[in-house]
């Protein structure tokens, strides 16, 4: 099974209680503990976690994808229940109830909120205060969700079940954040199980989380996974991308061009030759690296040198282009 760099990253982590765990055949309570370390703040407990999870394997699909989903059926009869304690004579199982009833967070409220205007007082009153709670503790679920969310994807892309395809595209396209990248690039890595139109979908959902994205190391890695999905369609956008120096810098326009190598359609190339006129040695230097490995050879092209001072060569690769696409190069 292949390994993701974020993953791989913290393989020597010590995993001595997962090992311990899945000595064991897993079972619910464990499944459950590595589900809520995946949300921790820690990066070790979460790394641990998702270790544990992708041991299982294409079995432990349904449960992850129902947690990708937040999908809690069991949330409305626990409810129930705990309103019932919350009516009990001794005052600390009203008060454990009341806790457990917080404990449900955002998937608890609404249901909770049916009971707001309860005909015991006492009631009345733990509910609005319980309600009141997991509203001030909204932002930090959000944000645990989100942790777990990301890691989530990642445990997916691993697995490469085509299950969990669709709710990979999902979270690509409507996601924030690094859920959205990871996700993306989850389906990067399942890509040989993709259709055409899953293809354009990721990359579509690859360009929209680049657009949203500010971190520029992370911006690379969403061009490069376009430039892995092999869209042509996408040659166009990555154009736009190594055209506009303003929106991304050196290594962005660097890895556009190694995005359109990997397309390699009649399109993607022609925007590869045209960077060897780049200002830039390295974007001139990138761009010689893909003409090379795709016709084999520079045609005496130095990328330390313009393009206006070596005509000759950049006349041959076009003349290559021109043959290869039985096309005609256009200015």
């Amino acid at each position: 099974m292949r390994s993701s760099p974020e993953l791989g990253r913290h393989r020597m982590l010590p995993i001595l209680p997962i090992v311990c765990a899945l000595l064991a055949a897993p079972n619910q309570e464990a499944e459950d503990r590595w589900i809520a370390d995946l949300r921790s703040e820690d990066e070790i407990v979460r790394r641990n976690a998702a270790l544990a999870l992708l041991q299982r394997g294409p079995e432990g699909v349904p449960r992850l994808l129902r947690e990708l989903r937040h999908e809690r059926p069991e949330v409305p009869g626990q409810v129930e229940r705990w309103m019932k304690r919350l009516e009990e004579e001794r005052w600390r199982d009203r008060a454990e109830a009341a806790a457990a009833l917080v404990a449900l967070g955002s998937h608890g409220a609404p249901h909770l909120e049916r009971h707001r205007d309860h005909e015991i007082l006492e009631v009345r009153w733990r509910v609005r205060a319980a309600l009141e709670e997991i509203g001030e503790r909204a932002p930090r679920e959000r944000e645990a969700e989100r942790r777990g969310d990301a890691v989530l994807c990642e445990v997916l892309g691993e697995i490469g079940d085509e299950r969990c395809v669709p709710d990979l595209l999902r979270s690509a396209e409507t996601a924030e954040g690094n859920v959205r990248m990871r996700a993306a690039l989850a389906l990067v890595r399942m890509r040989e199980k993709l259709t055409g139109e899953q293809r354009r979908g990721a990359s579509e959902a690859a360009f929209a989380a680049l657009a949203a994205e500010t971190d520029e190391p992370r911006r690379v890695l969403l061009v490069a996974a376009v430039g892995d999905l092999g869209c042509a369609e996408s040659a166009a956008e990555l154009g736009a991308v190594l055209g506009n120096e303003s929106a991304g810098g050196l290594q962005m326009r660097r890895a556009a061009i190694f995005a359109l190598g990997k397309i390699g359609t009649a399109e993607a190339l022609a925007l590869v030759i045209r960077a060897l006129a780049a200002e830039d040695e390295y974007v001139r230097d990138a761009a010689l690296v893909v003409v090379r490995s795709a016709c084999g050879s520079a045609h005496g092209f130095d990328a330390r040198r313009s393009a206006r001072e070596q005509a000759k060569a950049v006349a041959e690769i076009r003349e290559w282009w021109g043959k290869k696409f039985g096309r005609r190069w256009e200015p």
